[in-house]
């Protein structure tokens, strides 16, 4: 099978998932200061799903709307990329757009990031975060990031303030024959070490691993916090769809409890809210799949109180989490 056949069939299959069709709707919403991501395991299916959302999003919109890729994305090699170069590429062509050409989503593309780019794209993450503010304020439309599972997995442990205004998350099943040792090439390019050929969970246990130690090294380390946080939802995710839903509950309930903690030290910072309510929600679905449908629904309006007091400007309130006292991880 050609790769024009195989990207016309992966279009089809992406089209018809959930999470994408949701990520254009929102796509569709939103104006400046939106952020989301896309993970893909493979540069094939980076191409198909943002042919989908650039199609989707169009007519949603009633208009044409450009996904405008960063680095460029063409027919020449883009291996050994350093961080110099992909700041060039990334960063200051984001921080050059001032003003759109139309209606535009501005894609920071790493689906083709190989083994020897990975430091890189790592160092850039970490930039982004610092520069987060800045930037989401001068870029004229929404952003959005599509990155295999593992640096989708660093920008989380690297970038934790940037993750924690994502709007909207979305993962591109996998699909038959793409598997790397499969029969098909899954590039187009003579490249065959890509940083996906890992198992990325792996890679999520040693940066839980990592920011534990940062934590004990440096207890005010907030972005340690966020990262493990962040780090331990995703693990608990990846968890809930193996069916290890103890497993999950503790490492939920572990997330929600370090989250209250920040919420101590800073009560009215809006993102550590939301991401409370979030934290409240993962422990609420992992009651639910158990059939504990008290105890879901209690952490869901505990979740829904968060969000209601910061729609109006109140402090989260001081009482003791009923999701944590009943997951006996608040004694």
């Amino acid at each position: 099978m050609s790769r024009n056949d195989r990207l016309a069939d992966l279009t089809t299959r992406i089209g018809k998932e959930t999470g994408v069709r949701h990520l254009a709707e929102c796509l569709a919403l939103a104006d400046r200061m939106h952020f989301s991501v896309l993970s893909c395991d493979m540069p094939i299916q980076a191409d198909a799903a943002l042919a989908v959302l650039g199609k989707a999003v169009s007519a949603l919109r009633g208009e044409a709307v450009r996904f405008r890729r960063f680095p460029l994305v063409d027919d020449s090699p883009v291996s050994g990329l350093d961080y110099d170069r992909l700041a060039a590429d990334v960063l200051n062509a984001l921080f050059d757009r001032q003003s759109a050409e139309g209606e535009e989503v501005f894609v920071i593309d790493a689906s083709r990031a190989g083994k020897q780019e990975e430091d890189a794209w790592m160092a850039l993450f970490q930039r982004l975060n610092e520069m987060r503010n800045v930037l989401m304020e001068r870029l004229p439309g929404p952003l959005l990031l599509v990155a295999p599972p593992l640096l989708e997995i660093e920008f989380c442990y690297r970038a934790p303030d940037f993750w924690s205004i994502r709007s909207t998350y979305a993962k591109v099943a996998s699909a038959p024959g793409l598997e790397f040792g499969g029969a098909e090439p899954v590039y187009d390019r003579d490249r065959t070490e890509a940083v996906a050929d890992r198992p990325d969970v792996e890679r999520l246990l040693a940066r839980i691993s990592e920011a534990r130690r940062r934590r004990v090294e440096r207890p005010d380390d907030v972005d340690a916090a966020r990262s493990l946080v962040i780090l331990l939802g995703r693990l608990g995710d990846y968890e809930m769809n193996w069916g290890q839903l103890a497993q999950a509950e503790a490492d939920h309930l572990e997330s929600l409890k370090i989250m209250k903690e920040l919420i101590a030290l800073d009560p009215n910072r809006a993102e550590w809210r939301r991401g409370l309510s979030s934290s409240l929600n993962k422990v609420g679905d992992v009651h639910r799949t158990r059939g504990d449908l008290g105890k879901a629904l209690a952490a869901y309006e505990e979740s829904i109180d968060v969000i209601r007091d910061l729609q109006h400007g109140l402090s989260v309130r001081t009482k003791p989490s009923t999701a944590l006292k009943q997951g006996g991880l608040s004694d």
